[in-house]
């Protein structure tokens, strides 16, 4: 993840910026969740030498607050090549 790196979902509801604000999100996230699987499905990825643009649609099956769930959502990541590395500059979900 970049240090700059930006993320928005439908619990955030509102742009976290920096990986601080990102990790405490994912952590409260798991916290709320139990029993979960993930497929990814229409995967595109277009690439340059420094960004890739990457687009699918999540597939989420799981617990969530004690009750079975199961959502789609479209989500865009872009990466930046980074000191060699590729690394996440966007993660935007429906």
């Amino acid at each position: 993840m970049t240090d700059d790196a930006l993320e928005t979902d439908d619990l955030a509801k509102v742009w976290l910026r920096g990986r601080t604000a990102i990790a405490e999100h994912f952590a409260a996230m798991g916290k709320r969740y139990v029993e979960s699987e993930t497929a990814l499905e229409d995967v595109k990825v277009t690439e340059t030498p420094g960004m890739a643009v990457l687009t699918c649609v999540v597939h989420y099956q799981m617990k969530w607050d004690g009750e079975p769930g199961s959502w789609q959502w479209p989500t865009t990541m872009i990466f930046l090549r980074d000191r060699g590395a590729w690394r996440i500059a966007l993660l935007h979900t429906k």
